[in-house]
């Protein structure tokens, strides 16, 4: 039983997480990451971004790191060494449109993150997640074109020519 501060390298009193990762410990604080090898804690100055959550750690070492701005996406080994590296987030570009809830219990289970957010729970394969799927359908119940509305028939919208906005 202890208190680990300034002293010991951490330069926050506000610690949102621990994480147990492969060789130390994650600490998520309140404005950086920071890892400790159980013999000094440094801070992970090379991490992108500051108002981070959680960092869940799959199985095959990549840390899933939630944050305001979306989850980071970047190899264990590579966030503690600190170096140049490149990282992926996912945001809203990615189809994740959506905001975490900052202090919740996220999980890693089965290759799936399951992620609290403020409309619910999100979701995530950790396998397929960057998998760009061309295999989809839209259903679309009609068009309007100006103020006439068009009906789909034999599979097909059939817009007529005009000068106006098509909705």
């Amino acid at each position: 039983v202890g208190h680990i501060g300034a002293a010991e390298g951490l330069a926050t009193s506000v610690v949102m997480r621990i994480v147990k990762g492969s060789t130390g410990y994650f600490y998520v604080t309140s404005n950086a990451l920071y890892y400790d090898d159980g013999y000094s804690i440094r801070s992970l100055k090379n991490f992108p971004y500051t108002n981070n959550y959680d960092i869940l750690i799959s199985d095959d070492g990549i840390c899933w790191i939630t944050s305001s701005a979306g989850v980071f996406v970047v190899d264990e080994k590579s966030l503690v060494e600190d170096g140049n590296y490149a990282c992926t987030l996912l945001n809203k570009n990615w189809g994740l449109n959506t905001t975490f809830t900052a202090n919740s219990w996220n999980l890693c289970n089965n290759g799936n993150l399951y992620l609290c957010c403020t409309d619910g729970v999100r979701i995530l394969s950790m396998e397929e997640y960057s998998n760009k799927n061309s295999n989809y359908q839209i259903h679309l119940d009609s068009i309007q074109a100006g103020e006439t509305v068009i009906h789909e028939k034999d599979g097909k919208f059939v817009i007529p020519a005009f000068n106006g906005r098509i909705t």
